[in-house]
């Protein structure tokens, strides 16, 4: 617990390229345009995880009704 507390109060150096940067709000905006004409419609749709064998059930779900 001692070399956890003596760790927490050093003050680690800061790497290279890891300065602050301050953005505008134009530039975000810019760059959230900029997102969007790359990504098109895609751009704001959320990206799930789904377990493989989650996968594998919707797969089977699917090709049966296809199937039908």
């Amino acid at each position: 617990m001692l070399k956890l507390v003596r760790y927490q109060k050093r003050e680690l150096p800061i790497a290279v390229g890891c300065e602050e940067i301050i953005y505008s709000s134009s530039r975000m905006f810019a760059a959230e345009r900029k997102n969007r004409e790359a990504l098109g419609v895609l751009a704001d749709k959320p990206v799930y995880n789904i377990p493989y064998s989650q996968i594998r059930k919707i797969a089977a779900l699917k090709n049966h009704i296809w199937g039908l």
